[in-house]
């Protein structure tokens, strides 16, 4: 009976872990590729995470976030959510 009671007690443990797991994370869609986060993400954390991994400017991107264009003044309060559709684009100059 004691061994039964210690594999449920693990069992238990390891279930809260994985939905601890799911609560703290959240999936978007960036740029059309599935893109996992931290639960509260902000648009602004999240152009410092790209920027890390290639140069963005604030001044040179735009955000669409399920269609509509979100303002760069809302990007440090703008919450990021599960499904959530992010296009960032990027201004080129030429001539």
């Amino acid at each position: 009976m004691r061994r039964f009671s210690r594999f449920f007690a693990i069992l238990r443990i390891e279930v809260w872990l994985s939905l601890t797991d799911c609560f703290n994370a959240l999936i978007i869609t960036l740029n059309g590729t599935g893109k996992e986060l931290n639960a509260g993400t902000t648009l602004e954390q999240l152009v410092e995470q790209l920027s890390a991994q290639a140069p963005l400017t604030m001044g040179q991107i735009a955000i669409e976030v399920n269609g509509a264009l979100v303002r760069r003044a809302r990007y440090p309060e703008f919450g990021l959510k599960t499904d959530d559709i992010v296009e960032i684009v990027t201004f080129v100059g030429g001539g």
